[in-house]
């Protein structure tokens, strides 16, 4: 796994969604999972508890940058369809 890792992605690689890593991720045991942070990020930043942002490895970084952002707005996006199914549903009990 670690080679895996530490070789270049392919720009073809490049472009697939973050399943791989999720897998990775959920294979893992806890040194797995603190290599993997450790090579894609230089720092996390943490505030009471939670993640506040985060540095991508210079070599990493707009690859990293642009899937970490796609995921959050798809992540803000289905949050905003809950919430709107949820302000219908209790609107009409």
């Amino acid at each position: 796994m670690r080679k895996v890792l530490i070789e270049p992605v392919a720009e073809e690689q490049a472009e697939e969604p973050l399943t791989d890593l999720v897998a990775t991720w959920d294979s893992c045991d806890a040194i797995g999972r603190r290599e993997l942070l450790a090579l894609l990020f230089t720092d996390i930043h943490i505030a009471k508890e939670r993640v506040e942002g985060y540095s991508p490895r210079p070599d990493r970084a707009p690859d990293l940058v642009r899937k970490i952002d796609s995921i959050v707005k798809s992540c803000l996006s289905a949050w905003a369809v809950m919430e709107q199914r949820r302000f219908w549903q209790t609107a009409y009990e």
